[in-house]
């Protein structure tokens, strides 16, 4: 991920957080799609939910 870019701090925030962990333990991709699974663990990380 590029520094400067528009979503640099949110993605960086979202990292902090726990949130997000990117692609991989070494890259985050802003430009590949988010899948419907992806986007439910982003919101369970958010509100702090357990699926399992």
């Amino acid at each position: 991920m590029s520094a400067g870019t528009y979503y640099t701090d949110p993605v960086r925030w979202a990292f902090e957080n726990g949130i997000t962990t990117g692609t991989s333990l070494t890259t985050f991709d802003p430009n590949q799609a988010v899948t419907r699974v992806q986007f439910a663990a982003f919101l369970s990380r958010y509100d702090n939910l357990n699926l399992n």
